[in-house]
């Protein structure tokens, strides 16, 4: 008889490659063709959105080389060897208080597009409290059960994002499409600077990297993961401006949501079609915004460890849920989560970057 093969408390490389699928497309695929469509104004954002996949890569590919000199040590632990322990406490700090402001944007962001197109006469805040307190609830699971939720979530949001492309192909007009390649470089490299951060949310790596069975494969398990959120974002895009026009896609809150709902069911089984894709992008939001708190407990329990995840918890939930009612509306809250991309720049290129020609130079690594 096979073993079964998840009694262990260790993360395999697989399970790095789908949270990585799982927190880069978040939030980012609902609004990623209006963000793109108003700095390129025309279909040559696709262009854009490979350079900013392709930079983070890089990046990204650098990071998993940092983390896989120090097996099985906290971001904490290996930064203060490389920086100094004063250092160290100030960057983990950082990274904790930017992943909680994540979690706050991602929950607000949930809870108005839930209002918006399922529960309208629901109180805004009632949603998101009540998404906090289940995000909260799962924090106090292991991380190899969070992270493994993702093998189940992830190739069905995908398969979910695969058939509204596909039921989209009928309404696309090549009229909107064209003229193609009339972008200039200057308004490109301005999207992909306004848009890399769609990539970002593989600095969760800086802490699971702890927990990861074969250090030496997150390398490539981490860009393997990029691949999923690299194709649908550049599928998404086309299919948003062939079907909507730039003009039209430019105006829409969520144009990926309204490509869903242009979906019709043979029999009308289902009415809504935007109802199941929306429920199955919360699976994707839930896991994200779960990793993104777990994330940050470690990371402050990592500097901390006498006290115990409840206490962390109970004293972030407040502060996050606060944070997520602060904006007074819509635009407030997209302006919540602009305000994070000099964080995720700094922690997905330009700390691991450092750290790692540190740890070359030192020859400084892991035992």
């Amino acid at each position: 008889m096979k073993a079964f093969q998840y009694g262990d408390d260790q993360i395999s490389s697989k399970e790095i490659s789908f949270a990585t699928a799982s927190v880069i497309i978040a939030v980012f695929i609902l609004v990623l063709p209006r963000t793109v469509a108003k700095d390129t104004g025309s279909i040559d954002g696709w262009i854009a959105i490979v350079l900013a996949g392709c930079v983070n890569g890089v990046f990204a590919w650098l990071m998993a080389t940092l983390c896989a000199r120090f097996p099985q040590q906290t971001f904490f632990v290996f930064s203060a060897r490389l920086v100094s322990k004063p250092v160290a406490y100030v960057m983990t700090i950082a990274l904790a208080a930017y992943l909680m402001t994540l979690v706050s944007y991602e929950v607000r962001l949930i809870s108005e597009t839930a209002k918006l197109y399922l529960l309208g006469r629901t109180p805004l805040e009632f949603i998101a409290l009540a998404f906090l307190l289940l995000t909260v609830y799962a924090v106090f699971s292991s991380e190899v059960t969070i992270l493994r939720l993702n093998l189940l979530f992830v190739p069905i949001i995908a398969a979910i994002v695969i058939i509204v492309l596909v039921s989209n192909i009928g309404y696309m007009e090549m009229s909107n499409v064209k003229p193609a390649f009339i972008t200039s470089w200057e308004r490109i490299w301005g999207a992909v600077k306004n848009n890399i951060w769609a990539f970002s949310g593989y600095e969760i790596i800086l802490v699971y990297i702890a927990y990861v069975k074969e250090p030496s494969k997150v390398a490539k398990a981490v860009v393997g993961g990029m691949c999923v959120p690299f194709v649908l974002y550049i599928a998404v895009y086309i299919v948003a401006i062939a079907v909507f026009s730039v003009q039209g896609a430019e105006n829409m809150v969520f144009p990926t949501i309204e490509l869903a709902k242009q979906v019709e069911v043979p029999g009308e089984f289902f009415s809504r079609f935007e109802s199941i894709f929306f429920t199955v992008w919360v699976l994707t939001i839930f896991t994200t915004t779960t990793m993104a708190l777990d994330a940050a407990v470690k990371s402050l329990r990592s500097m901390f460890p006498r006290l115990r995840k409840p206490v962390f918890l109970s004293l972030s939930a407040p502060l996050i849920y606060i944070l997520a009612m602060m904006p007074e509306n819509l635009n407030a809250a997209f302006a919540l989560g602009s305000s994070l991309t000099y964080p995720a720049l700094f922690y997905t290129m330009l700390v691991p970057t450092l750290l790692l020609l540190v740890a070359k130079w030192t020859g400084i690594r892991g035992t």
